[in-house]
C-alpha cells in the first residue's frame, strides 16, 4: 500500500468523499485530464512468438512502419448470429418426484433416465449455480494417452459446437452471465458453472448443446498446443510446480493418468482419438444436474425438461468405473529427489504415509482433524522456533473411487540446506503424535476452525452444489453431510493418537524432495 501511494479507506469513507466532489466534477475537467495523461507517451509494443528476440528491436520497429502505411478501413458491419440449440424436442417428462426432507433438496428422475436434485436458496441473490456430471470422465479415458484429461479441459470447449465455433458462441452469448466450462473430471464429464435466474434456460442450452453437438474444431486443438509451449516450461521454474507436475504420478504408483507428462505426450493429444470415446459416453452415458440458488424448483425443472430431458433415453444408474482400475501406493519406499530450474534457495520436502480410501467416514474425519494437529505442531515446531518455512501443510487424501488407495501427507518449503532438519523435526511430530495424545489446546486449536468451516459452509451455495450434484447417485455423502458435525465433535485425542500409531509410521513413508538442479 505504501509503495503504491494508496491509503487505506472504509467503503463508506471513500463513497462520502466521491458524493462530496461529484457536484464540481465537470466534463471539461475529465477531459483535460484524460488528454494530459494522454500525450508524450510513446507506443508499447508487445510481441507474442515463441522465438527469442534477443533484443532486435529495429525488425519490429521496421515491421510496425510498415504496418501504418496500410489504409484501414471500416469492418463490414455483421450480423449478430442466432443460437441454434434452443429447441432440443419435447420437454421430458417427470418418471419420479421426492424430496429428502431434511436437507430440502427435490430429486427428479425423468423418463429419458436424467437425473435432477435442486434445492432453492436465498444465500446468493440473483445467482444460480448449476453442476453437470455426464459418465466417469477421466476413468473412461484410455490409459494409453497421457494428458488427455488436460487436453480436454483445454480444447473441448475451445472445439465449439457444430453450428458455432468458440468465438460464435462469445458473440452470441456476450452481455449474458454464461459460461461454456465442459471437461473431464476425475468421476466425471461436465463441470460447474454460476448463472443467474434469468439465463438459467440459456446455459443449460449451452451445456446441452456441448454436449450433444460438440464441434471438435481445429481451433481447439491449436489453442491446446500453445497452451502448453507456454505453461510446461514454467512447471520447472519453482518446487511447487514440478510437485504439480511428476508427484501425483509417484503417489500413484507411476500410473498414467495421474501427474502431468512431457510436452511430446501433451501435444499428440486430438480429438479425433477421443472423439469415439466422448461419443460414446454423451449418447448413452448416466446424467446427474444439481441447481442450487435463487430460482424456483419449478423454473429449474422446466429448463431441464427442455434441454436434457429432451434428448434420447440414456443409462440411468450410476456405474463403477473405477472397478477394474486400481491405483496403489508405491511398493518401492525408496527416497525421491527432483530438481527445478528456479531459485537457488528454494525448496521442498514432503512425506507421504499410505492410509486408505474414504468408506469409513468417522475414520476420514479423524485423519483430517489430525492433518490440521499436524499442521499446527509444523508451524509451531519449524516456523515459529526453527524458522525454517513460512508454508508448513499437512492434510489428509482418501480416495472415493479407488479401494484402499489414500495418503496422509506433510509438505513444506525450505532452504535446500534444511531438508533434512526439516525431516527430523516432521519425524520427531510424527513419533509424539505416535506416542502421546495431544494436548487439549492442541485439539481445540485444530477443530474449533473445522467445525466452523462445517456451520459456515451449510450457508454457502458452494457447499450446497458439491452436495446434491451426486444426490442420488451417491446418498452416502448426504448421510456423511449430517452427521459431519457429531462425529467430529465425538472424535478424542486417544483417537488420533490411535490413528497415528496406525498411519505414521517411519518404515511405510515416502519422502520426496525437490531441490534446485545442479549447475552444468
Amino acid at each position: 500500500t505504501l509503495e503504491e501511494g494508496s491509503v487505506f479507506a472504509t467503503p463508506q469513507s471513500s463513497l462520502d468523499r466521491f458524493t462530496a466532489m461529484a457536484p464540481s466534477i465537470t466534463a471539461q475537467d475529465v477531459t483535460s485530464a484524460f488528454r494530459s495523461l494522454w500525450t508524450g507517451v510513446n507506443p508499447l509494443i508487445h510481441v507474442a512468438h515463441n522465438a527469442p528476440i534477443d533484443g532486435d528491436t529495429k525488425a519490429i520497429t521496421a515491421a510496425l512502419g510498415e504496418s501504418s502505411k496500410i489504409a484501414v478501413t471500416a469492418p463490414a458491419s455483421e450480423t449478430k448470429t442466432a443460437f441454434a440449440y434452443t429447441n432440443f424436442g419435447t420437454p421430458g417428462k417427470i418418471a419420479d418426484d421426492s424430496r429428502i426432507a431434511d436437507l430440502d433438496i427435490r430429486t427428479l428422475r425423468f423418463a429419458n433416465g436424467i437425473r435432477l436434485n435442486v434445492k432453492r436458496t436465498d444465500f446468493e441473490k440473483g445467482r444460480v449455480r448449476v453442476s453437470l456430471r455426464v459418465g466417469g470422465g477421466e476413468l473412461e479415458l484410455p490409459k494409453s494417452l497421457e494428458g488427455a484429461a488436460l487436453f480436454l479441459n483445454t480444447a473441448f470447449v475451445a472445439g465449439g459446437t457444430k453450428a458455432h465455433s468458440n468465438d460464435d458462441l462469445q458473440s452470441i452469448l456476450a452481455g449474458r452471465q454464461v459460461s461454456g466450462v465442459f471437461g473431464a473430471g476425475g468421476s466425471a464429464f461436465g463441470g460447474t458453472v454460476a448463472t443467474t435466474p434469468q439465463d438459467l434456460e440459456i446455459q443449460l442450452q449451452v451445456l446441452a448443446a456441448l454436449m450433444s453437438a460438440p464441434g471438435y474444431r481445429p481451433e481447439g486443438e491449436t489453442q491446446w498446443r500453445n497452451l502448453v509451449s507456454v505453461f510446461l516450461p514454467t512447471l520447472d521454474s519453482q518446487p511447487g510446480g514440478v510437485a504439480a507436475r511428476d508427484v501425483p504420478r509417484i503417489l500413484a504408483g507411476g500410473d498414467t493418468r495421474f501427474g502431468i507428462p512431457g510436452e511430446a505426450a501433451l501435444k499428440a493429444r486430438t480429438f479425433a482419438e477421443l472423439k469415439p470415446v466422448l461419443d460414446a459416453v454423451f449418447a448413452s452415458g448416466p446424467i446427474e444436474i444439481g441447481i442450487v440458488g435463487d430460482v424456483s424448483e419449478d423454473d429449474a425443472i422446466k429448463s431441464v425438461a427442455a434441454t436434457f430431458g429432451a434428448l434420447a433415453p440414456r443409462q440411468a444408474d450410476r456405474i463403477d468405473y473405477a472397478k477394474g482400475n486400481p491405483v496403489a501406493f508405491p511398493v518401492d519406499r525408496a527416497p525421491v529427489t527432483l530438481n527445478h530450474s528456479g531459485k537457488p534457495d528454494q525448496a521442498m520436502a514432503m512425506v507421504y504415509w499410505p492410509t486408505t480410501d474414504d468408506q469409513d467416514f468417522r475414520e476420514e474425519q479423524t485423519l483430517s482433524l489430525l492433518s490440521q494437529v499436524m499442521g499446527n505442531m509444523l508451524t509451531d515446531e519449524l516456523r515459529e522456533k526453527m524458522g525454517a518455512t513460512y508454508s508448513p501443510n499437512a492434510s489428509s487424501f482418501m480416495s472415493e473411487l479407488y479401494k484402499g488407495y489414500g495418503y496422509f501427507s506433510a509438505s513444506l518449503t525450505a532452504e535446500p540446506g534444511r531438508i533434512d532438519d526439516v525431516y527430523a523435526a516432521i519425524d520427531t511430530i510424527a513419533d509424539m503424535l505416535r506416542a502421546a495424545p495431544p494436548s487439549d489446546d492442541l485439539m481445540a486449536r485444530a477443530r474449533t476452525p473445522m467445525l466452523e468451516r462445517l456451520t459456515r459452509g451449510r450457508r454457502e451455495n458452494a457447499t450446497w452444489i458439491g452436495l446434491i450434484d451426486e444426490a442420488q447417485s451417491e446418498p452416502r455423502d448426504l448421510g456423511n453431510f449430517r452427521a459431519a458435525e457429531t462425529i467430529l465433535s465425538s472424535i478424542t485425542a486417544a483417537d488420533l493418537q490411535k490413528a497415528a500409531a496406525r498411519y505414521l509410521d517411519k518404515k511405510t513413508a515416502l519422502r520426496i524432495r525437490i531441490v534446485p538442479r545442479p549447475a552444468k
